[in-house]
């Protein structure tokens, strides 16, 4: 079974995407907070550690390695197998350009020549120890590797504290989720795990079934160019994160995993020194040039 890596990348220091980015933001009323832009949109060469992570611990595992980016920029990597896709190809010219993850996730399994069966990767998604086609998936099915329950929209939606987006996600795309697949019950009463924050495993079938059963939601989340904007509107949808692996898990086309430390993979972007514990497996794996 052919299995490729796709990987979404930014850099929010170049210049250029800063500019498209300033240009689309003046649009809104809004101020990106500098913290969240660090987060989201800074880079910190974590491409090219991802990369090595895949060639040290998954060699010979994935046929294609395909790397989305925004359409002003295109990362200098050069390396066999390796292939930069840019957002225009994947997503409908009207809601470009968008910044906003969740929507560009909704739109990876669209990839021109795109295997099957792929897994998907922040570029800031590091393996730590060596994987298998076995890590990802059950025969053909996609694990799910869960985490843990998701809060009740109410309750999120109820909170005195800033909304939280992340949390929002997750309660909104489990109302989505029971309105389709539980509609005799009240919209909260079932509270499905989560996936956890990690690679995810996925088929092109279950991204077009995804979009079969709630394409007015997620053209809706296609519209808001920024997270923040679902945000304040109520309707952000985790796509990869959550929708897409529910509705595989509810039609029988993905099994639900163990443990999300099973997966052996890690998410550093988190200081410097989580980064530095992160990259010690790959330094100790003869992957001496990461730093």
């Amino acid at each position: 079974m052919e299995i490729d890596l796709v990987i979404t990348w930014v850099d929010g220091q170049d210049p250029a995407w800063r500019r498209r980015f300033e240009q689309a933001l003046s649009q809104y009323s809004y101020e990106f907070p500098s913290e969240e832009f660090e987060v989201r949109y800074d880079s910190y060469d974590d491409l090219s550690v991802c990369l090595k992570s895949a060639e040290v611990f998954a060699p010979g595992l994935f046929r294609k390695i395909w790397v989305v980016h925004d359409a002003v920029q295109k990362p200098a990597i050069s390396a066999p197998g390796v292939e930069c896709v840019s957002h225009e190809d994947i997503m409908p010219p009207e809601i470009l350009p968008t910044f906003n993850s969740l929507v560009i996730e909704a739109y990876l399994h669209r990839i021109p020549g795109l295997a099957e069966h792929f897994v998907y990767a922040n570029d800031d998604f590091f393996f730590r120890e060596p994987v298998s086609g076995e890590t990802f998936f059950d025969g053909v099915k996609p694990k799910v590797y869960a985490s843990r329950p998701v809060p009740p929209l109410d309750e999120v939606l109820s909170e005195e504290i800033e909304l939280n987006g992340w949390r929002l996600s997750l309660a909104y795309t489990n109302t989505l989720l029971n309105r389709v697949f539980t509609p005799d019950q009240a919209p909260d009463q079932y509270l499905r795990i989560h996936p956890a924050h990690v690679h995810v495993p996925m088929t092109r079938e279950i991204g077009e079934l995804s979009w079969k059963y709630f394409g007015n939601e997620l053209r809706e989340l296609s519209s808001f160019r920024f997270r923040p904007l679902a945000v304040f509107e109520r309707k952000l949808i985790a796509t990869l994160n959550m929708l897409f692996p529910w509705v595989g898990l509810e039609t029988g086309r993905s099994v639900l995993a163990g443990k999300p430390e099973e997966l052996r993979c890690t998410y550093p972007k988190l200081g410097p020194k989580k980064r530095r514990r992160a990259l010690a497996p790959l330094r100790s794996a003869g992957a001496k040039d990461v730093r």
